[in-house]
């Protein structure tokens, strides 16, 4: 992504329909732990998501019902990143 701040983590398409993609550059080719929780801070998901050699990863997030959602993604040095988004 051009002009992106590499230790930043970004999460695209927002709002988001079936996938979210999670770009986090730092952790290219490392595998974390994806936390999403709703608006009343309740964790409504949790899984593994690996990173590729760009440090894309993509979550399922189907089942989640529309609202306003956190991310936190955390690896074995800690958390990578967190960030929120809409999902319609």
């Amino acid at each position: 992504m051009p002009g992106f701040d590499g230790d930043t983590m970004v999460v695209v398409p927002n709002p988001v329909g079936e996938a979210l993609t999670v770009y986090v550059p730092h952790v290219a080719s490392m595998e974390g732990t994806a936390t999403i929780y709703d608006a009343a801070a309740r964790r409504v998901l949790s899984e593994n998501v690996e990173f590729d050699g760009n440090g894309t990863g993509t979550l399922d997030v189907s089942a989640l019902a529309p609202g306003i959602y956190t991310l936190s993604v955390k690896t074995e040095g800690g958390i990578a990143g967190n960030g929120t988004f809409v999902k319609r």
